[in-house]
């Protein structure tokens, strides 16, 4: 039997006939005649099966069977039959979960590239190229027929072009283009760099902490809760939450840890110092 991928890009060509016994030369047929299989006799008494690029499985996913008979007959006439099935699989079919993996510095990012079910022939091997060249960014075996491709989270902000080859037992390639954006960490400031509210009892007061960077769906929080000092997080969509102070705040001098945190797990904090000072007498 002869197995062979679809997408091999060339001639297959095997050694599949020595003609050792009859008398004198033999010639070689095959039949019946099929596109794509033909038979090379150019070598005395051998025949080799070839199998032309174009010869094609029955679907993307369904291999396809062809069958042959190849004929010896030597120069008195006297022949030999040899019966040949042809299998022929669809071509490595590649899919990613997403062909633009996007984080931020810091966070690490995985995406799992899989090879459809039933395309190729044996076992897959997974190879990475990547341009421009970081050692942050791999792949990870997940079975036999999968691999991950991981981004660490110590890879510097940019773009990285990836290119994910599967390569099966007969040599067949497919490759798939994964493009990473890595963007730059997440940050938290407070309005004009300040991180200090002072009022005064009775009065009140607020502090806009803006998210810089990062990715998208910020969430904000704010952590100890002290009575009449709140978060309000009506524009969190927008990047940045406001830090309000009551009226109703005692003198004393506050300190309240305000975190961002975005949509790929990257995490800002900034430190807020609260000082309400005694009503003036």
């Amino acid at each position: 039997d002869l197995v062979r991928s679809r997408g091999l890009g060339d001639v297959y060509k095997r050694q599949a006939f020595i003609a050792s016994s009859g008398t004198g030369t033999k010639t070689f047929t095959i039949a019946p005649t099929i596109s794509g299989i033909t038979l090379d006799t150019s070598e005395t008494n051998r025949a080799f099966i070839v199998l032309a690029p174009t010869l094609a499985a029955t679907n993307s996913t369904t291999a396809a069977t062809y069958r042959e008979t190849v004929t010896a007959t030597d120069s008195l006439n006297a022949s030999n039959q040899f019966s040949v099935t042809i299998t022929v699989n669809p071509r490595i079919a590649l899919t990613a979960v997403t062909q633009t993996l996007t984080t931020s510095s810091g966070v690490a990012a995985f995406d799992t590239i899989t090879a459809t079910t039933g395309t190729g022939t044996g076992a897959l091997t997974f190879s990475l190229v990547s341009n421009p060249f970081s050692s942050g960014i791999t792949l990870v075996p997940n079975g036999a027929r999968s691999t991950v491709l991981t981004v660490a989270r110590t890879v510097p902000q940019g773009t990285y072009y990836e290119t994910i080859t599967a390569t099966d037992s007969l040599g067949a390639t497919t490759s798939i283009p994964v493009t990473v954006v890595v963007n730059p960490g997440i940050s938290l400031v407070g309005e004009g760099n300040v991180s200090t509210i002072t009022t005064s009892v009775g009065r009140t007061a607020s502090l806009q902490v803006n998210a810089i960077n990062g990715a998208s769906g910020r969430t904000f929080t704010m952590a100890p809760i002290i009575s009449g000092i709140t978060l309000d997080t009506t524009n969190a969509a927008s990047g940045f939450a406001v830090v309000r102070v009551a009226n109703t705040v005692l003198a004393n001098t506050y300190l309240e840890t305000v975190t961002v945190t975005d949509s790929a797990g990257g995490i800002a904090r900034l430190l807020v110092t609260i000082i309400v000072n005694a009503a003036p007498t």
